[in-house]
């Protein structure tokens, strides 16, 4: 699916897409091989981050991706990064804003489930997730990556805390709620 959309090119989006694909440019290799409907420095330009793209989906940089895409489009991460997947669903004291505090945090990998206690093994998540290069919640863009930057002093959203261990983004984050959204259907995660 990553290597039929174009929309993590800077300056593409839906309506350029369109336009490539009415000219029967479909994928990365349809690209690089037609003429794009573009001038020549744009079109050289892009072929040069089409072959980035290529270069990184081969080297399994998911990050990367996921910096680029919006979030209704990170779901073309999942077939490619599937097998280095977490699940996460963290749950809070219900305070909301600064007050709310982490108390558990489940992590599904898809052969095993671990649960993180605050008081227990909480720390021990800032670690173990770092092993997966995609990170899949529900609304965790909103809800859970910044109380997990917060608490945990791990960037699991585009922005690094301010005295972040991890430095950048480490792994694309695919938050369902905003896919979901797109495709028309309303709901929480139950």
């Amino acid at each position: 699916m990553l290597t039929r959309t174009f929309i993590h090119l800077p300056g593409v989006g839906s309506a350029f897409e369109r336009k490539l694909n009415q000219r029967g440019i479909f994928t990365w290799d349809d690209a690089l091989a037609g003429v794009l409907p573009c001038g020549l420095a744009r079109a050289g330009a892009l072929r040069a981050l089409l072959l980035e793209s290529r270069a990184r989906l081969t080297a399994g940089d998911a990050a990367w991706f996921g910096a680029r895409l919006p979030p209704a489009g990170q779901w073309r991460l999942f077939p490619h990064f599937r097998h280095t997947a977490a699940y996460v669903d963290i749950e809070t004291n219900g305070l909301a804003g600064e007050y709310a505090c982490i108390t558990t945090i489940a992590l599904y990998d898809g052969e095993r489930v671990r649960t993180y206690v605050r008081g227990r093994n909480l720390d021990e998540f800032s670690n173990d997730i770092l092993a997966y290069n995609l990170l899949v919640t529900w609304n965790g863009r909103c809800f859970d990556a910044p109380i997990l930057r917060r608490e945990l002093n791990i960037p699991l959203d585009k922005t690094p805390g301010p005295n972040s261990r991890h430095g950048s983004a480490p792994m694309a984050h695919l938050d369902l709620l905003p896919v979901f959204r797109a495709l028309g259907l309303r709901g929480g995660l139950k």
